[in-house]
């Protein structure tokens, strides 16, 4: 039930309720299911940019609720997924997910780049280009 409700959300990422909706959902049906999905869809390395910036977005509501995440995965996936443009948001919202999942401070020296274990996760995570990249 819930899977075809999050498929339609993330049909269309960049709906300006799109949030507002997963959050209505994980109210509705508990958080585990919407976060299972959220990380199956930045796994798929044939989503696009704009489906995995949403997944990202709700993993960050996760991080900031101190929800159970896989921590070193979800740091390797969003900074795999997500674009790495000096400035850009989206790599502002995969350093805010790594510093703090890691607990470390905002403004951290924590490089999670070179992180071991992040780099071990990033290893495994599939590459493929999204076709709006």
């Amino acid at each position: 039930m819930y899977e075809r409700e999050l498929d339609a959300i993330f049909a269309d990422p960049t709906h300006e309720d799109a949030q507002d909706r997963i959050e209505q959902l994980m109210d509705a049906l508990g958080w585990k299911p919407a976060r299972d999905y959220v990380l199956s869809v930045l796994e798929a390395p044939d989503r696009t940019v704009a489906q995995w910036q949403l997944a990202a977005a709700v993993v960050w509501w996760l991080s900031c609720d101190k929800r159970e995440l896989p921590v070193h995965r979800v740091i390797a996936l969003v900074y795999a997924r997500l674009p790495h443009d000096e400035g850009s948001g989206e790599n502002n919202l995969a350093w805010s997910i790594a510093s703090t999942l890691e607990q470390k401070s905002y403004l951290s020296s924590y490089d999670p780049l070179a992180d071991p274990r992040v780099v071990a996760e990033l290893a495994t995570v599939s590459r493929r280009t999204p076709p709006d990249r």
